[in-house]
Parts: C-alpha cells; sequence; structure tokens
C-alpha cells in the first residue's frame, strides 16, 4: 500500500486480513475508512422498521461471532505474543460490536426505532 498501510479497503475484504500479522490487523481496526464504514452502517440501519434492524443486528451478531471462533481455531501456543496480542485485539473489537448490537436490542425493544 502506498502508505505503508497493511489494510487498503479499496482493494482488499476482510478475508485477505493477515491475522497473524499484528501490524495488518492493527492498520484494519484502526484504518479510517473502517470506522467511517461502521459509523454510516449504524446510522443508516437506525432509520430502518425495528423488525428490520432486529434481523440485521442479530446476522451481525451471528457474523461477528463466527469470525471471532475463526480466529480462536487459528491462535496458536506457539505464535509470538505480538501476534497473540494482536489476534486478542481483534476478538475484543469483534466482541464490542457484538456487545453494541445487542445493547440496541434492547433499546429497540424498550424505545422503538429512530425516526
Amino acid at each position: 500500500m502506498a502508505d505503508g498501510s497493511k489494510w487498503d479497503p479499496d482493494k482488499m475484504l476482510f478475508e485477505d486480513l493477515d491475522l497473524s500479522d499484528k501490524d495488518a490487523i492493527a492498520d484494519y481496526l484502526n484504518h479510517p475508512v473502517t470506522q467511517a464504514l461502521h459509523d454510516d452502517l449504524g446510522r443508516e440501519a437506525r432509520r430502518r422498521p425495528r423488525d428490520v434492524q432486529e434481523a440485521e443486528l442479530r446476522k451481525l451478531i451471528i457474523d461477528k461471532a463466527e469470525t471471532i471462533s475463526q480466529i480462536i481455531g487459528i491462535l496458536d501456543p506457539e505464535d509470538s505474543p505480538e501476534v497473540r496480542a494482536g489476534l486478542e485485539e481483534l476478538i475484543t473489537a469483534l466482541e464490542g460490536h457484538i456487545a453494541a448490537a445487542q445493547a440496541r436490542i434492547r433499546e429497540l425493544r424498550e424505545i422503538g426505532p429512530d425516526s
């Protein structure tokens, strides 16, 4: 990549991310496009009907949990501490996404969708 980043959202999919490379994981998590995409998707989703939002959030939870399982599946005790730390950081970020989705589902049930 031109800027030295190991994550280029214009040329890569999440599946292309080298999960054994801590720098690549950090570049993905901290990339402005990754953060903006999550923000945009969140704003867009909040305008949809409650049942649609809840269905999408439940799918997101399942997808993120599956990704966590895949990451756990590749964790190797022989990995360097840096690699393990990078993978654990990614798991923590994904767990945060799951927690946020679960909180939004509770909010939808208690308050309803945004106008």
